[in-house]
């Protein structure tokens, strides 16, 4: 698969759609996924409420987010916590590398986060020669398959069962 790119987005579906058991692979995660939901929002009364009450408190910290990022660094340096800031992905990228080397690590592992997809940080470590170990099934099996993530809370939706006992056979003799 090409690189998660706005510039190869159509080429991704011209592959993608070229996969025949793509589409029952993905039915098969988001059909289990509805039929959950429904029913945790059938059993808990007051999911509209607390819905809507989510929506305004995350509108509102966006609205103020830097008075509690400023709080963010306040409390958490006040735990001994060192913050760093970037300001781009590259720049927060370069900056675990840096820590990372400040450190001699030659593996590191990487927990479930779209932060670091989303910054390139995964190629990064890929890159550097530190060794990335995903603590996240899914994301150990895209990290093995060497795809990105195809969605933000399923990342390895698109592997089937049968891809993935492949995989693991592959790489975990």
């Amino acid at each position: 698969m090409h690189a998660n790119k706005p510039e190869n987005f159509y080429q991704n579906v011209t592959e993608a759609l070229a996969q025949p058991d793509l589409k029952m692979i993905i039915r098969r995660t988001t059909d289990k996924a509805e039929t959950k939901r429904a029913e945790a929002i059938a059993n808990f009364p007051e999911f509209e409420k607390a819905r809507q009450q989510g929506q305004k408190v995350k509108d509102h910290t966006i609205k103020y987010m830097d008075h509690y990022l400023a709080e963010f660094e306040k409390n958490a340096a006040a735990q001994g916590t060192i913050v760093h800031w970037a300001s781009t992905g590259e720049e927060a990228s370069k900056i675990v590398l840096d820590i990372c080397r400040q450190h001699e690590a030659k593996k590191v592992t990487r927990s479930k986060s779209m932060l670091g997809e989303e910054i390139g940080l995964s190629h990064a470590l890929d890159n550097s020669g530190i060794e990335r170990v995903e603590t996240d099934l899914a994301e150990h099996i895209i990290q093995l398959a060497g795809d990105p993530p195809s969605h933000i809370v399923w990342p390895a939706m698109h592997r089937s069962r049968e891809d993935v006992i492949k995989l693991f056979r592959e790489f975990h003799k």
